[in-house]
């Protein structure tokens, strides 16, 4: 495996592909993409992307990014940083 660290969003059309591809089994999930991100500046739902971040397999990576249009990826920032500077905002879950 070659790790490498991203945080990345896909649409929320697109999470069960994204989801599909990242987790090659459950005993060793990769990227889970199970972080639920909006556009709302609220946090108001639905969910517009959902992220993961953290270590995990390059090549699952490269193959989410070159499978679903509109992926966001940041390499360098820290998961939150990086949702900020995709323009996303975590979605509130009402108690």
């Amino acid at each position: 495996m070659n790790d490498i660290y991203a945080t990345v969003a896909v649409p929320a059309a697109e999470v069960n592909t994204a989801r599909t591809i990242g987790i090659p089994t459950s005993e060793n999930p990769q990227w889970a993409f199970t972080r639920a991100l909006t556009t709302d500046v609220n946090g108001t739902a639905p969910a517009t992307h959902y992220a993961t971040s953290g270590q995990a397999d390059a090549a699952l990576l490269a193959l989410i990014i070159a499978s679903i249009p509109d992926v966001l990826v940041n390499y360098t920032d820290s998961g939150q940083d990086a949702i900020a500077g995709f323009g996303l905002h975590f979605v509130v879950e009402e108690i």
